[in-house]
């Protein structure tokens, strides 16, 4: 439930007020999130059948939202068409809020299409770098999510990166614009090293892995190893680093990796954990817009940050029995 609700911008507990023991379903949901993981949620206690006579009383309703400190709910009656419109208001007004209140990807534009379009006030330029990598055996789908998030774009026969690619985009938050960095890396053994300074510039790290190939998922433990070598992310670090492990290839049906087995590794790791599809557009810009939200608070304020210093690199050309990038 937990990383459904990584995808969600509001939930409605619908609880039935004629049935007592309703509540205790939520109770023990609750139990199991972790709302600090889920900070643009919002959720929506509704209290249908108040046409009826309750069993579940406004007090344990207010005691159920203080002990998790829920604060919107509504009474509605489906059978009579009572408060459904409010609720949709509600729901409504929220998404518009996000909107404008959380991050806004404006990651179709590089730096110079954007600063041609927009002219920005002295209070909106921000000279704030974030630097997100992208890590994973070869053919996990690096390079489509990497062009996904540059120009909305997939293609079927994507070519293996050799070496490092970079593209450096714009994002809106808060009123305020930041260049993000994103360096896409190959996947092949020759190249999986990546000098450390590549590792220590980074403020977000995108770790793929490809739900219909499981060797691509047992070796998340050698791709975290490599980060644990160059930053030590098993010790106290001052600079955080947020980590997200990626199963790709959603559109798929011959997954071999469960999401169970997924979320209990993330978990093992003490990163979050998403699923998407980069061939059919699934969460992409979800990912990216949460990922720049979490580094944006751990910038320093004192300095500016360096960006990653990569040259023009070459594709290798595929042969006709290798697997396509999705």
């Amino acid at each position: 439930m937990q990383s459904i609700l990584y995808d969600c911008q509001c939930a409605i507990f619908l609880i039935d007020i004629t049935q007592k023991d309703n509540i205790k379903l939520f109770e023990r949901l609750m139990e199991n999130l972790i709302i600090s993981e889920l900070p643009y949620l919002k959720i929506i206690i509704t209290e249908n059948k108040i046409d009826s006579n309750r069993e579940i009383s406004e007090e344990n309703i207010t005691a159920f939202m203080n002990k998790y400190e829920i604060k919107d709910n509504i009474k509605i009656s489906i059978k009579e068409n009572t408060g459904i419109k409010e609720l949709a208001k509600k729901v409504k007004n929220y998404v518009e809020y996000l909107e404008t209140n959380i991050p806004n990807n404006l990651s179709c534009q590089s730096i110079q299409e954007f600063n041609s379009d927009n002219k920005l006030s002295d209070t909106q330029k921000s000279t704030k770098i974030i630097n997100i990598i992208f890590l994973g055996n070869s053919m996990v789908g690096k390079t489509s999510l990497f062009s996904r998030l540059n120009k909305n774009f997939f293609n079927e026969s994507f070519l293996s990166t050799i070496g490092i690619e970079k593209q450096m985009k714009t994002f809106k938050y808060k009123d305020k614009i930041y260049r993000i960095n994103l360096c896409d890396t190959a996947g092949q053994d020759r190249y999986r090293t990546l000098p450390k300074k590549y590792y220590q510039n980074a403020d977000g790290i995108f770790l793929l892995f490809d739900i219909t190939n499981r060797e691509s998922f047992n070796d998340i433990s050698v791709w975290m190893s490599e980060v644990d070598n160059n930053i030590g992310i098993s010790k106290k670090n001052s600079k955080a680093l947020i980590i997200y492990l990626i199963g790709n290839k959603l559109d798929k049906f011959e997954r071999v990796v469960s999401r169970e087995d997924a979320e209990d590794l993330a978990s093992f790791y003490k990163i979050k954990y998403f699923e998407i599809s980069c061939k059919l557009n699934i969460n992409i810009q979800e990912i990216y817009a949460r990922m720049v939200g979490e580094c944006i608070p751990n910038l320093s304020d004192n300095k500016e940050q360096s960006a990653f210093q990569v040259k023009v690199t070459k594709k290798k050309k595929r042969t006709l029995n290798e697997s396509l990038c999705c």
